[in-house]
């Protein structure tokens, strides 16, 4: 099953667990799957059909153009990773 790392800023919805696992096969079906777990973390991370502005989804280390419909296998981690603000 994938292991996803939560960010700290998620972590209040999954009870403070910064380590989760999930099924799915791309990272969308991983979010609704955590979803059911976790309720309200999906709106947290996708708005209007993709990945929230300001939110990247990582792979197993590498950050892919396929946002939701990037594939996940059995032994993957995901981490969502917030953007870095600044000047």
């Amino acid at each position: 099953m994938p292991k996803i790392i939560i960010p700290s800023q998620l972590r209040e919805v999954t009870g403070g667990e910064a380590n989760v696992s999930a099924q799915g096969s791309t990272v969308l079906e991983l979010i609704e799957n955590l979803d059911e777990q976790y309720p309200g973390i999906r709106d947290r991370l996708i708005e209007d059909g993709k990945l929230r502005m300001g939110l990247a989804a990582a792979v197993d280390n590498e950050v892919s153009s396929y946002g939701l419909k990037q594939k996940v296998s059995e032994g993957s981690t995901v981490q969502f990773i917030p953007a870095i603000s600044g000047g």
